[in-house]
């Protein structure tokens, strides 16, 4: 268990001297060692725990105890400062108040300071991580001598001690379940002090700004919210002042001075921290938006509406995490921008794929449905609500930007027999295939197909579907691999025929939308040797779109990897029951046209041009 603060608390002086005021001290590494691999930390631990040993911890709640050794939380920060903890196992099973506590040792400007956190929650009970502790927190020096105390009474994210004259400001490292040093902020330096102002009161030196106005008692509080050279911070809460503070220290003079003059984009990027808690994992977002907003304005001021980028920052934020090497990040938005357009312009602009290639799949995609089909769809649209329209998901309407070319094959060399040993034809197989292809030739883990039975509609299509001619029978498919995410589906056959039927998926009431807009057909050829290949052939993309055209790009391929996943269940099925029934087969590797997420990977991050992505 590992609560962790990183603070020493002494007096007012000794803090100064430890952290200088306004220091934002920035994580850059949390790794767990053994104590034997930190260096120069053995000898220092020995020391400490002879002295932790010594009668002043007799009465501490520590006099049968060790230290975890194996488990050292190091913490790497900026200008070659470290923060060390180690967890205290307390021995004592006898001992009736629970508590948990902690050695730390803070390497700051080539010297060491060494204190125990001692965490005693409210109600006496274990506490794993910080954000469910309620409690005190005693601090001491090795010698056993109380420092000081305080008292942890929220369950947000974020904690702030007063230690004397310093306001430390922590947050949550999920990672750690402990808490990180974010800021420290001398308040005595910027509070009013001394005299008879009419405006400042006594608060034991709080101060939140810079003007010392008045001022008495121990300190006065500045009525100022703004620094000299820094845009207004929107707010009087304090608190968020000084956070926000922390976040405008990292910035240059032209982003404060861009701040400054457009208020606006000020109140913007304050709301939006302000909205994460202000946890530094969003700064570095919100310097990218800032130099993107800079990049973009001229004399006649900015051209970008925030309300543009903002659908963009969850997918910018991560991306940017997942590849740090990305070039001239303040360029990211207007790469998005760009593909966005193309994407729309032309919805082909992606795919990976031999130009020659792409008319041999138009004739799917582009499949004539029959009129008899759309009176079927027609016939319940008529008895459906206002709002369950039923209508038939062209590939041309999906909102999804990539689109999907597949085919999944089976070259079957010897047919295998049927119930009573003789062998199947090609046909008779194929109808076989087409009547038991749920039961018998996919992965009902996957996807089950079953014939729709509605009685609100007045619909059982088992006996068309079973016929010899199931042109427009609907067809349900309930689909768990996409997740709660997406919603089961229907098709409707749009095409059928000796060799090949179609299926369209259709948007229809008791399904609603399925979760991908276009053609699939099911079909087979026969060789000169009396075998055949069966297969399965798609062109389709999604019908949702979230956010924007590039922030989908992610949840598709995993999408598209599940409905793989689907039809090579159909390849492993089919070769299974050939090899059962005595016959002979080999699956054919599948075939597959789609996005280069490389190629945009690389786009987005600045080493390749839009002219880049598309066919070739």
């Amino acid at each position: 268990m590992f609560i962790i603060l990183l603070i020493f608390i002494t007096s007012c002086r000794q803090e100064q001297d430890f952290i200088k005021k306004n220091e934002l001290v920035e994580k850059t590494t949390i790794t767990y060692k053994k104590l034997d691999e930190v260096i120069g930390l053995q000898n220092t631990v020995e020391k400490i725990k002879s002295n932790l040993k010594s009668s002043n911890f007799q009465n501490k709640g520590i006099e049968d105890f060790d230290l975890d050794e194996d488990n050292v939380l190091v913490v790497d920060m900026t200008n070659n400062n470290r923060s060390i903890s180690i967890v205290i196992n307390n021995n004592n099973t006898a001992q009736s108040n629970y508590f948990v506590m902690n050695l730390n040792v803070v390497q700051y400007n080539g010297t060491e300071k060494y204190f125990i956190s001692k965490y005693i929650p409210s109600d006496g009970k274990p506490f794993y991580s910080f954000n469910e502790f309620i409690g005190v927190i005693e601090y001491y020096d090795l010698d056993g001598n109380l420092l000081s105390t305080s008292s942890a009474m929220n369950r947000e994210e974020y904690m702030n001690l007063i230690a004397g004259c310093l306001l430390l400001q922590f947050y949550g490292c999920e990672c750690t379940g402990g808490y990180e040093l974010f800021a420290v902020n001398n308040m005595c330096a910027n509070g009013g002090g001394g005299g008879n102002g009419n405006t400042g009161y006594g608060n034991n030196g709080y101060g939140n700004g810079t003007t010392n106005n008045g001022g008495g008692g121990d300190g006065g509080y500045g009525e100022g919210n703004t620094i000299p050279g820094y845009p207004n911070i929107p707010t009087e809460d304090m608190m968020k002042q000084k956070k926000y503070t922390g976040f405008l220290n990292q910035l240059s003079s032209q982003q404060l001075q861009f701040l400054t003059d457009y208020p606006e984009y000020n109140n913007n990027v304050f709301n939006y921290l302000n909205s994460k808690n202000f946890h530094p994992n969003s700064f570095n977002l919100m310097t990218v938006v800032i130099n993107h907003l800079i990049a973009n304005t001229d004399n006649y001021g900015v051209h970008i509406f925030w309300s543009e980028i903002q659908p963009m920052f969850s997918f910018v934020d991560q991306f940017l995490k997942d590849n740090p090497d990305t070039q001239n990040k303040e360029q990211i938005f207007a790469r998005i921008k760009a593909l966005d357009i193309l994407l729309k312009q032309n919805p082909d602009a992606l795919l990976d794929i031999q130009c020659q290639e792409l008319p041999k799949w138009k004739e799917l995609a582009d499949h004539p449905i029959p009129q008899s089909v759309k009176n079927r769809i027609a016939t319940i649209n008529n008895q459906a609500g206002f709002f369950d329209n039923a209508s038939l998901q062209s590939i041309y309407t999906g909102g999804g930007p990539s689109l999907n070319m597949d085919i999944f094959p089976v070259k079957i060399t010897s047919m295998p027999n049927k119930p009573n040993g003789q062998k199947y034809t090609p046909a008779e197989f194929f109808d076989f295939f087409r009547k038991n292809f749920n039961d018998k030739f996919i992965d009902n883990n996957l996807s089950s197909f079953t014939p729709v039975i509605n009685s609100t509609y007045g619909i059982n299509d088992t006996q068309l579907w079973n016929s010899s001619n199931p042109l427009g029978a609907l067809i349900h498919i309930h689909i768990p691999i996409l997740g709660p995410t997406y919603n089961d589906g229907t098709v409707i056959t749009s095409g059928f025929g000796s060799q090949a039927w179609i299926f369209t998926t259709v948007d229809i009431p008791w399904d609603n939308q399925h979760p991908v807009s276009g053609n699939r057909l099911f079909g087979y050829f026969p060789d000169n040797n009396g075998g055949m290949t069966i297969y399965i052939r798609g062109v389709d993309r999604f019908t949702f779109n979230f956010l924007n055209y590039s922030s989908t790009w992610i949840s598709e391929s995993i999408g598209f990897d599940n409905a793989d996943s689907l039809w090579e269940s159909f390849q492993t099925k089919m070769f299974n029951f050939v090899k059962d029934n005595h016959g002979t087969s080999e699956i054919v590797p599948k075939t597959v046209y789609r996005p280069s997420w490389i190629k945009i990977r690389n786009y987005m991050k600045g080493k390749e041009s839009l002219n880049s992505l598309g066919c070739h």
